[in-house]
């Protein structure tokens, strides 16, 4: 979840918990390679 706003004026403060437009083929993209290095991690070690 990110606080996104302007100091001072609280009308303007808005908080984006996986908006549409804040989500994209790129995030999927890097949530997938992260998993897939985290996986191979694992993987290396058990191996030793």
């Amino acid at each position: 979840m990110v606080a996104r706003g302007y100091r001072g004026d609280p009308s303007k403060h808005k908080i984006y918990f996986l908006a549409e437009s804040s989500f994209g083929i790129v995030d999927a993209l890097s949530l997938l390679c992260l998993l897939a290095v985290m996986g191979l991690a694992s993987f290396s070690e058990r191996l030793v």
